[in-house]
């Protein structure tokens, strides 16, 4: 079987390529854990005085709630209390994975050890560095004192600028590979916590007004960006025009075509079409979740008042296969129709589209658990379906098999966490009851990034 590939690229898994990764995998997760922290605090926070400059005289008295550690004690600037209450130190250690992802960029992408100073290197390593203190130290500190939206334009400028500089000097750093991947991650990176300010419990509301929001949204664009964004940085600052490396030599393959394209088309419209058709069903304020209602036989406007995506509950069938066809067509490329295998998993991705489509269709919309069961289970059985097919496909080929695992099994924790942490999902099914979303569920990152793994194991050469 031949690939029509425009160009090849590849990734060595050197020093490089590991310790950005692991830098990249402490900024998320300990970041993503503080965000946590600070949403839990509950409804404590929205009777905190503000420190801003338009605060009272009484709330100046009483700003005492506010305790970032005496002076001295904490020069660093890392240590953040609240009422009194020392909260852990996890911006501390989002800090130690910026300086690892900083580092990093010393080191070659074609060696597999070795350290390499050039004023590009010590550039992208010093803004990485302002960049990160920004988002880890400033930016925490000033959620907890109100006081983001007073100094907002000045930090989103430094972390906007300074995302979009790193990017591009990453990309200088081997104008070799015409793959733009850093500058347009970085961007996403940047971006993506402003869209989840905007949306979670304790945001603009609170550093406004004091209060927390009433409206919390899940299902926004946040998670999927940071994710999309992370995971096409670090392949924008590792790969590498491909060379002949030996079989067993711990590397990853991009075959830039059809192929590829087809298949990151169909992953970034999996993400969308689930965010869109959970945010109709979780944002519709006269859905009774009863099966005889009016309400019920037809979803409700979503992203609005209008029916522009899933106004109407058939769109939820035709679009989530056409996405799941997508992805599952991108194995014909280029145009090989003589696999049962590549049958195969078109037919699987196709039962993926329609299983995810009936959990929400016929289950969580109507709210019914016995279908929500039933119909995800299905869902989890054409995923382990299509991990399964991939490696076939690929001749067993072992990076194939450790992609296509991680995918399926990140796409399927990913449904896990988002039921259990939306409006109408566990609990809704079994009490009728909608309760506040967490925001920083950990199903914002998993879904994505196991939807990139999934799609990405699909792109790999059988003679690999």
């Amino acid at each position: 079987m031949g690939y029509a590939v425009d160009q090849a690229l590849i990734v060595l898994l050197n020093q490089r390529a590991i310790v950005s990764l692991a830098g990249i995998f402490i900024i998320v997760w300990f970041t993503w854990q503080w965000e946590r922290k600070w949403e839990q605090c509950g409804p404590e926070q929205s009777k905190a005085p503000s420190k801003s400059s338009k605060s009272t005289k009484d709330d100046e008295a009483s700003s005492s709630d506010y305790q970032n550690m005496e002076e001295g004690d904490d020069p660093t600037g890392f240590a953040i209390s609240f009422q009194g209450e020392k909260l852990p130190p996890y911006n501390k250690f989002a800090m130690f994975g910026w300086i690892c992802l900083a580092v990093s960029h010393l080191f070659p992408r074609w060696a597999w050890i070795g350290i390499q100073f050039s004023w590009l290197n010590i550039s992208v390593m010093f803004l990485i560095l302002l960049v990160g203190y920004v988002q880890a130290v400033f930016i925490p500190k000033a959620m907890v004192e109100r006081q983001y939206s007073a100094k907002s334009n000045l930090w989103n400028s430094i972390v906007i600028g300074g995302s979009f500089l790193v990017g591009i000097l990453t990309y200088f750093q081997n104008t070799a590979v015409p793959l733009f991947a850093a500058p347009l991650g970085a961007l996403a990176v940047a971006f993506a916590p402003m869209l989840l300010w905007k949306a979670r419990l304790v945001g603009d509301t609170f550093d406004s007004e004091g209060r927390i929001n009433p409206q919390p949204v899940l299902f926004n664009f946040g998670g999927p960006l940071l994710m999309f964004g992370w995971f096409w940085y670090w392949v924008g600052m590792n790969v590498m025009l491909f060379f002949e490396v030996g079989s067993w030599t711990p590397h990853l393959r991009i075959y830039v075509g059809m192929r590829m394209g087809l298949a990151m088309i169909g992953a970034v419209l999996i993400v969308f079409v689930y965010w869109a058709t959970g945010y109709a069903l979780d944002e519709i304020e006269n859905l009774t979740g009863e099966p005889d209602s009016a309400q019920a036989l037809a979803l409700a406007p979503a992203f609005g008042n209008n029916k522009f995506f899933c106004g109407e509950v058939y769109e939820i069938k035709v679009f989530s296969i056409i996405a799941w066809t997508c992805l599952g067509l991108a194995v014909f490329f280029p145009f090989n129709w003589d696999e049962y295998t590549d049958w195969a998993f078109v037919i699987a991705a196709i039962g993926m589209g329609l299983s995810l489509a009936m959990v929400e269709e016929h289950g969580l919309r109507l709210r019914l658990p016995d279908n929500v069961t039933e119909w995800t289970t299905r869902a989890h059985g054409m995923l382990a379906f299509l991990a399964i097919l991939v490696p076939i496909q690929q001749g067993g080929h072992y990076f194939s098999i450790l992609l296509s695992t991680a995918g399926a099994v990140g796409f399927g924790y990913g449904m896990k966490f988002l039921h259990q942490d939306r409006k109408r999902g566990a609990r809704w099914l079994e009490t009728s009851e909608i309760q506040p979303p967490t925001v920083y569920s950990y199903g914002a990152l998993l879904l994505p990034l196991g939807t990139l793994l999934l799609a990405w194991s699909v792109t790999m050469r059988p003679d690999e």
